[in-house]
């Protein structure tokens, strides 16, 4: 089969594979509660398995995304769907811990080829700011994949059947991305530099001070949202009075948020530049973080959650769109540095809010997400516009 360029198709592809790494990525904080039940973990193991699927993101992204400038992106997104999909059986299989970790694992190392892979090949696609429009979409879809993952979860939960069900369902939606993903790897024909026109240095693309305080950023905001969205069940249910079904569907509040806050974004973004709306998200974002620390029953700290959400969802694409403007020679491995970034904060923060958890309590642990957007305010607000988003 020949193969043309084909946007619609690739484009496809990178939005299924973005939403087949957010069902993967919510869906064990949704199961925290019956994990911790069933096999007496604490909450720093609970943290460890957060550990696991970032580390194997974050060793995985940038290796990735320095083939896909070489090779293209549609291939190591079909490996990472692949991943995740084994990563999922693995879980539903599991009979101890360190099958969870290696399952956990399996789904940061699918993230770090897909996830980067996807944002970069729209960024090929499309220019100036209908590229921060076409990655907000793109990451809506992310947000849904992430409200349907728990959302899902907490409706099995409710009917009274197990949480291993979850992610067999898990499992077949990310088989069926992988499917998606070969359609266009044989369908569409990606624009590749000759090897001896290939400059791709990611050392120098690291060190770049614009690319820097976009990493640095990016950093914060993921470690609050991972941060938060990792521990939201456990809170709901052990702070807030939850049920075992509302607790698991409760990052759904946090993700629906971020899925129409990105979609919205991307009308905001044709008359709004980006820097504004990214200082204007972080602000409100950490006041609706306090709020959902200070919440005392399910309806508040649901609605806050949303609110949260609402305002966290523009600035992830937003910033990693502005990051590939930069360099737009090496859209895959500016978008994998970045990323990784943000999988260091994803790595360091939910393990580290649930050893603090064990030590002072969940509630006053989860102070640091508001921390963490205080700081990314300030950051913004300080360097130079053609620093930041």
């Amino acid at each position: 089969m020949s193969r043309v360029c084909c946007p619609a198709i690739a484009s496809g592809a990178a939005v299924v594979s973005l939403l087949c790494y957010a069902v993967v990525l919510v869906i064990t904080p949704a199961c925290n509660n019956e994990l911790s039940r069933d096999y007496g973990l604490s909450y720093v193991q609970l943290g460890q398995l957060s550990l696991a699927t970032m580390l194997g993101f974050f060793l995985t992204v940038i290796p990735a995304g320095i083939f896909a400038d070489r090779w293209g992106k549609l291939l190591p997104m079909t490996f990472g769907c692949f991943s995740m999909a084994s990563g999922c059986g693995i879980f539903a299989l599991a009979n101890g811990f360190g099958w969870l970790v290696l399952g956990a694992a399996l789904f940061g190392i699918g993230g770090g080829l897909s996830e980067a892979n996807s944002m970069a090949l729209l960024a090929d696609l499309y220019e100036g700011s209908k590229r921060s429009a076409a990655m907000n979409l793109a990451q809506a879809m992310f947000g849904i994949g992430a409200v349907i993952a728990p959302f899902g979860i907490g409706w099995i939960l409710h009917l009274g059947g197990g949480w291993r069900s979850g992610y067999y369902g898990a499992g077949l939606v990310c088989f069926v991305g992988m499917l998606i993903n070969m359609t266009a790897l044989l369908r569409h024909r990606e624009p590749r530099l000759p090897k001896h026109e290939h400059r791709s240095n990611p050392i120098a693309i690291a060190t770049d001070s614009s690319v820097l305080v976009l990493a640095i950023s990016i950093f914060l905001y993921v470690g609050a949202e991972i941060g938060q969205s990792t521990w939201l069940s456990v809170y709901f249910k052990r702070y807030l009075g939850a049920s075992s079904s509302l607790a698991a569907s409760s990052p759904s509040f946090l993700w629906l948020g971020i899925g129409i806050g990105r979609l919205l974004a991307a009308v905001a973004l044709r008359v709004v530049h980006e820097a504004p709306l990214v200082r204007t998200c972080l602000a409100f974002a950490a006041l609706c973080q306090a709020v959902l620390v200070i919440s005392r029953a399910p309806a508040s700290g649901g609605i806050a959650a949303f609110c949260l959400g609402l305002f966290l969802g523009p600035i992830f694409p937003t910033i990693v769109s502005r990051a590939n403007a930069v360099h737009p020679i090496a859209t895959g491995s500016v978008s994998s540095i970045v990323m990784a970034a943000g999988s260091l904060g994803a790595a360091v923060f939910p393990p580290f809010i649930g050893l603090t958890a064990e030590v002072w309590g969940l509630r006053q642990a989860l102070w640091v997400c508001f921390g963490l957007l205080c700081v990314n305010f300030v950051l913004v607000l300080l360097v130079r516009d053609t620093d930041t988003p």
